[in-house]
């Protein structure tokens, strides 16, 4: 899959590369053409004003002969002079500037001799006019020769004229094709670009996902194996040792070679057994219900619940599973507490297993203290270990059910904090040198809490000792909460 996604961002780079050269040619191209076009136009224009710049100076000339025979005064051909002197200095520019165009080169050739005509007969009439006066002038004029060879111009420029428009139609209908054929290519080519940079985008982005999947795979495989790890010296410890306490005790009853058995001593063989077999019994069963509350497989039994027996009945179980010359236990229980909604049995045992997992961890001459009182989040420092002590102003609908279990022990070192509530995650003593639990109770204790819709934490210092804290919300567990059908409770 990792190669098929980069076979296409490979094809989507040479498409791209060959979208962009080919949208490239074709706004060369529709560019030239544009330009083209535009200076056709300008030279369409530019030849109409030199036709109308070139009537202009037959008229002027007219205009200064027809000054001079009224008034006889020199002066007055100076437009005559003057339009003279630039009529050739246009004809040539004007028959350069057609000269693409046969019909028009003709016309030119046509006017130039029209003109030249015209001219000879203003040269004539001032000539009468200064020899012969104003009637031999007049006399000229009045032949109408002059006015025949005008009205000739008049019609060639207009023919030429109507010609340079038709051509400036045809090229401005073209440069206005180009100019919106060069639009459309651009916002085609822009459009198809568009299109690839998402196609190459979410390519990517499902490039990027498949790396962080493959990530989280490994990230999820390495755990695996370090739990699976953890399982494994789990199974070779805590399975071991209550087996071999077990088959030990089954053997000495066995060897008839120690003699005849007190009852006595017999009996205390049989409770080691039994003991060995109810912690292989409690590690199985801890697995089970750890595995269904995962998988969302079990709900809880919600009932009405009196907080004090609680506390009571998780320390009378926990005496009651012989655990030697342990600390003392002490409550801590505010007055007037209400009741609370939640399955006794699941809060029963993560006492429970927080009570077993402090004596384990405290000497015989510490403390361990087991109490419960309201608290609000809102209205004081819930992970401050004094704070536990005092009494709390009562909140209204963010009040919480806090449960602890306080203990003057070793302590956990910081590095272990967070790894504490996971599956197989392991406290070693630093006094005993081993590990002290499965690493299964605390998890329980996680997931029995977070059912509820409260939460756990541990606060904790080296050589003081350590803090464990769960909440139960006063108001109802949400219908989804797990667990049902656990069994006995039992500690770590």
């Amino acid at each position: 899959m990792h190669r098929l996604i980069k076979y296409k961002l490979a094809l989507g780079f040479i498409f791209a590369l060959s979208l962009f050269a080919i949208n490239g040619a074709f706004s060369y191209y529709n560019t030239q053409r544009l330009i083209r076009n535009q200076q056709w136009v300008s030279h369409t224009h530019e030849v109409l004003n030199e036709i109308e710049s070139t009537l202009s100076l037959v008229k002027d000339a007219e205009t200064g002969t027809r000054g001079f025979v009224i008034t006889g005064k020199e002066e007055y051909l100076e437009p005559y002079s003057s339009a003279v002197r630039e009529i050739e200095g246009n004809l040539a520019p004007l028959a350069k500037l057609v000269s693409d165009n046969p019909g028009q080169i003709l016309r030119v050739k046509n006017l130039h001799q029209m003109i030249t005509d015209r001219l000879a007969i203003c040269k004539e009439v001032i000539q009468k006019r200064r020899e012969g006066g104003f009637a031999d002038a007049q006399s000229l004029i009045l032949i109408g020769e002059g006015k025949r060879e005008m009205d000739n111009i008049r019609k060639l420029v207009s023919t030429m004229k109507d010609e340079e428009q038709t051509l400036l139609e045809i090229r401005a209908t073209e440069s206005a094709s180009s100019a919106r054929l060069a639009i459309a290519t651009i916002l085609a080519g822009t459009i198809a670009n568009i299109a690839l940079l998402i196609w190459v985008y979410r390519l990517l982005a499902r490039a990027e996902l498949q790396r962080v999947t493959l990530e989280s795979a490994y990230s999820r495989l390495t755990r695996l194996e370090g739990m699976r790890d953890s399982l494994t010296a789990m199974l070779v410890h805590d399975l071991r040792t209550p087996l071999t306490t077990m088959l030990g005790s089954l053997e000495m009853l066995q060897d008839d070679s120690m003699g005849p058995m007190e009852p006595e001593l017999q009996k205390e063989i049989i409770g080691m057994s039994a003991q060995g077999g109810h912690r292989l019994l409690n590690l199985i069963n801890e697995l089970l219900d750890i595995s269904k509350m995962e998988a969302g497989e079990m709900k809880l039994r919600l009932e009405t619940v009196r907080v004090d027996l609680v506390v009571s009945e998780a320390i009378k179980q926990v005496a009651a599973l012989n655990m030697g010359d342990r600390a003392k236990v002490q409550t801590q229980i505010a007055p007037d507490l209400p009741l609370i909604q939640a399955d006794q049995e699941i809060v029963t045992r993560v006492l429970i297993n927080l009570i077993g997992n402090a004596l384990k961890f405290t000497p015989r001459e510490g403390t361990v203290t087991v109490g419960v009182r309201l608290a609000n989040p809102k209205k004081e420092k819930m992970r401050d270990g004094i704070v536990i002590t005092r009494e709390m102003p009562l909140g209204e609908e963010d009040d919480v059910m806090l449960f602890f279990v306080q203990d003057t022990g070793e302590g956990i070192p910081e590095e272990d904090i967070g790894k504490i509530f996971d599956k197989f995650g392991q406290v070693e003593s630093r006094k005993a040198g081993r590990k002290m639990s499965t690493g299964l109770g605390l998890t329980f204790c996680r997931l029995a809490t977070e059912a509820h819709g409260g939460r756990i934490w541990v606060e904790s210092e080296l050589g003081k000792g350590s803090t464990f804290l769960f909440t139960v919300p006063l108001r109802e567990a949400p219908a989804q909460s797990i667990i049902e059908n656990s069994p006995k409770p039992v500690s770590v």
